[in-house]
């Protein structure tokens, strides 16, 4: 991985400088260090060097993050904040890191950007990734139900309704008026 990026444009991490650094299109590495270790009083104190590697990302989100470790201390990174932290500088207080194409996974500088929480939430739905209706893991309604629920409105009553779904009559109100579930 290393011979395909362009070594010359690897910068170091603010904060983590002579630890880490960080390329425009998305990686983060470990700097070559040699350190003291004192790993056991029966081991004695010694030198030990830790090889450059690029760092593996965790698994377990959408948003890739790294470990970094320093003076003994571990803190977990989104990699996106890292890129914007080491090329553009500090997170503006009040904005977030946006993507530009509403992938989490694309940390590459050219598709991330500093913006206000209300441009960030209208990228996601742009893109298609703002979490409403069905797709939001609670939703008790499908969208055929919503459908049928406008489509009954002033012929069944609302608190049939509700019974109907298992849901209460106000919740039914704000579907009909299109509180809820506006994008359909």
């Amino acid at each position: 991985m290393d011979a395909v990026l362009d070594e010359a444009l690897w910068r170091k991490i603010p904060g983590f400088e002579g630890w880490y650094e960080c390329h425009p299109e998305g990686f983060v590495r470990s700097v070559e260090r040699t350190r003291l270790s004192k790993h056991s009083e029966r081991n004695g104190s010694y030198y030990r060097t830790f090889k450059s590697k690029i760092l593996k990302h965790a698994p377990s989100s959408n948003y890739p993050s790294v470990s970094l470790w320093k003076d003994m201390v571990c803190v977990q990174k989104l990699v996106g904040h890292l890129v914007m932290l080491t090329f553009v500088g500090e997170r503006p207080e009040g904005m977030e890191v946006c993507h530009k194409d509403g992938v989490p996974r694309n940390s590459r500088l050219d598709n991330l950007y500093y913006g206000t929480p209300k441009q960030n939430a209208s990228d996601k739905i742009r893109h298609g990734t703002h979490l409403n209706g069905e797709r939001l893991g609670w939703s008790v309604l499908t969208e055929a139900d919503v459908l049928w629920i406008r489509a009954n409105a002033g012929k069944i009553y609302q608190k049939d309704m509700a019974a109907k779904f298992g849901i209460r009559q106000s919740a039914i109100s704000r579907v009909i008026n299109r509180k809820h579930w506006r994008h359909i």
